[in-house]
């Protein structure tokens, strides 16, 4: 995976990938599958590097309020998901 922004710390970063790797090879997702899952956290972790004003680390997630979810889901919105994909 070659991103070319930066949207999470390295910690938070690396996570997402053994996560990934995991539901790929442990759980058999299907790729479509696990592509979703893919966009929906890049896109989630986008949003976090604005809404926190820097890129988030692991001890931002522990610390996620609904608010914060609330504000994700907002922002989506505001770029046009509907509501069967939010």
């Amino acid at each position: 995976m070659n991103e070319l922004l930066i949207i999470a710390a390295p910690d938070l970063t690396e996570k997402r990938k053994e996560w990934l790797e995991s539901l790929a090879s442990e759980r058999r997702l299907s790729q479509n599958t696990l592509d979703a899952y893919e966009r929906d956290t890049r896109q989630f972790l986008t949003f976090l590097t604005g809404h926190l004003a820097g890129p988030a680390k692991i001890s931002d997630i522990h610390t996620l309020r609904p608010a914060d979810l609330r504000a994700f889901l907002a922002a989506r919105r505001r770029e046009g998901s509907g509501a069967r994909s939010l």
